[in-house]
């Protein structure tokens, strides 16, 4: 097996830069001597051009999509964070306006008669059972 059929496969790897550098010196080294081995690495350049021409415009595209996300991540965070401000200062003031139903109370004093925050309705029939457990409980003290 002479130089150029054990180069043969290592042409087109070459034209895409996929060897070591040992076999790239090797193959640039042979393709300055040998014609037929340098026509050969002239056609793989120009079809590796080719190729990096066609899919140029894609990559193009789609390092501009990734500009254009990157660019409007920074401004959506400063939105969220304008958001859970404001509704921060919301609820602040709403909540120092309405004075909490437990600092009403005195000690010892009963619940009874009194609506729930959250309707007993919407839970089982056996977590309604256990919360009423609890508020006969806490009245009996």
């Amino acid at each position: 097996m002479n130089l150029c059929e054990r180069l043969e496969d290592l042409l087109p790897l070459h034209a895409v830069g996929d060897t070591s550098v040992e076999e790239g010196l090797q193959v640039e080294e042979h393709v300055a001597i040998c014609p037929a081995c340098r026509a050969d690495m002239a056609l793989y350049a120009r079809m590796v051009g080719a190729a990096r021409n066609e899919l140029a415009p894609e990559a193009r595209a789609q390092a501009s999509r990734k500009a254009a996300l990157s660019a409007w991540r920074p401004a959506a965070a400063a939105a969220l964070l304008v958001a859970c401000l404001a509704t921060g200062i919301v609820v602040g003031r709403w909540s120092a306006r309405h004075e909490p139903l437990s600092s009403t109370l005195r000690p010892g004093v009963s619940m009874d008669g009194v609506r729930p925050a959250v309707p007993l309705s919407i839970f089982s029939p056996v977590a309604r059972e256990r919360l009423s457990r609890v508020a006969r409980a806490e009245n009996a003290r």
